[in-house]
């Protein structure tokens, strides 16, 4: 098994953190990772660095709205159909 000391350093974690956008949910997620990861190896330093990003995620998905009546037409397409004829 290869030794922490070796394994892990500031320069390598942030170049792999530039493979995320940042204020992306992905990015916010990686360094959160490399965050634990310091801390197992005892890292303080690469800790400290890592503190100091802006992991503010300002990225958001775009989320689909769809009312009970849809949802229970997805769910039980034959149930809701009966339910609807009855009222």
């Amino acid at each position: 098994m290869p030794s922490l000391d070796k394994a892990v350093n500031l320069k390598d974690i942030q170049t792999t953190l530039e493979r995320w956008k940042k204020g992306s949910k992905s990015y916010k997620s990686a360094v959160s990772v490399f965050k634990k990861l310091a801390r197992v190896a005892n890292k303080d330093s690469i800790i400290e660095s890592l503190d100091k990003l802006d992991v503010t995620q300002t990225e958001f998905k775009e989320l689909q709205s769809a009312t009970l009546e849809d949802f229970f037409e997805w769910r039980d397409p034959a149930g809701f159909w009966l339910r609807q004829r009855a009222l």
